[in-house]
């Protein structure tokens, strides 16, 4: 039991230092403000990319599995998106501030029921051009 925590851990560490931490594209990939009262921290060392940013691409990387849900996602989508932006625009305008927890809940659902509105639309203008 103490062997499989200790090589979570170690495969956890490898995880997130590899994708999150070490790698310089994901923030150009994003093009994320990475402010640091924003951003996750690992061993203290900064994300590359902000809490909203990490939780999109840990949506969209989960998002395979929202693939069976395919026919919804026109109104999952738009949901999920509503929320993001209303704790957005929301927190730049300073109407109240919002926490990182949040902003990965918020991020999480808009990126992994993304793909699966994209697969919708594909389909639809296909469905349309026959």
């Amino acid at each position: 039991m103490l062997i499989n925590k200790i090589m979570f851990r170690e495969i956890s560490d490898f995880i997130i230092i590899n994708l999150f931490i070490d790698n310089k594209y994901l923030r150009l990939l994003f093009n994320c403000h990475q402010i640091s009262s924003r951003s996750f921290f690992w061993k203290g060392r900064q994300f590359h990319i902000c809490a909203r940013c990490t939780g999109i691409f840990v949506g969209v990387v989960f998002s395979p599995s929202m693939l069976i849900f395919w026919k919804y996602s026109i109104y999952i989508f738009p949901i999920s998106f509503i929320v993001l932006s209303i704790d957005g625009v929301t927190q730049l305008f300073k109407l109240r501030e919002s926490n990182n927890l949040l902003r990965f809940i918020t991020g999480f659902f808009f990126g992994y029921s993304f793909l699966s509105f994209v697969v919708y639309i594909i389909l639809y203008l296909f469905q349309g051009l026959h």
